[in-house]
């Protein structure tokens, strides 16, 4: 069944954009230590399904493995469509990515409130971003959502509205990373700015605007 937010007989179900959904297969150890293996990024990057309305998506989503239960290694990316989740596609490359850590009991839960705000666009700051991605390593997970276009204040603007938005706790550390630096072929990677150390946090309640994932 659709979740609660999904189920709103007055519209037709269609989405404000298009989205498409990748799955992206790599071993996390060999990431680290090989810079050859930068070049087979695009290799391991699978397109599983395009949708633009909230039964198409939900016919796909429902039936993935949960984050929770992936090997590490495994990325899975929404972005709108015609966008790849690749730091050098054109509508990415002068944006960046907003990350942080998320513990293992945990990154199931927000992935889907991710997922769910973004494509039904009430995600603060909507139109500045492009799409949203959730990490799994070995001893925790990364959640990532990547914008089109870098200001400073006004992404810090959003890391601020983000957190708010999810309710995660101030302790969070949220990295913006930018991608104009890089140079091509080059990964950008957030888990060595983290000092590989997971961060565990729990919510009390839903906020306001958080996400309903209500599954009937």
């Amino acid at each position: 069944m659709l979740p609660q937010m999904f189920m709103n007989e007055s519209d037709k179900g269609y989405l404000k954009d298009s989205f498409s959904m990748w799955c992206h297969t790599s071993n996390f150890d060999n990431i680290l230590a090989k810079a050859e293996n930068y070049s087979s990024y695009d290799q391991k990057l699978s397109q599983i399904a395009t949708f633009n309305d909230k039964k198409a998506f939900w016919n796909v989503f429902q039936h993935l493995a949960k984050p929770s239960d992936l090997p590490a290694g495994v990325e899975y990316h929404i972005f709108k469509k015609d966008i790849k989740p690749s730091w050098e596609d054109e509508k990415n490359i002068n944006g960046g990515k907003l990350s942080f850590l998320v513990n293992k009991g945990y990154s199931s839960l927000i992935w889907e409130e991710m997922v769910i705000s973004f494509i039904g666009s009430v995600i603060p700051d909507y139109d500045l971003i492009n799409g949203i991605c959730i990490s799994v390593k070995k001893t925790y997970d990364v959640a990532q959502i990547w914008f089109n276009s870098y200001d400073r204040e006004k992404i810090h603007k959003l890391r601020n509205e983000i957190k708010t938005f999810f309710m995660i706790p101030a302790m969070v550390n949220m990295k913006i990373k930018t991608f104009q630096k890089l140079t091509p072929g080059e990964i950008s990677h957030d888990f060595k700015s983290f000092e590989n150390k997971a961060i565990s946090f729990e919510r009390k309640g839903k906020g306001k605007n958080s996400a309903k994932i209500e599954h009937h």
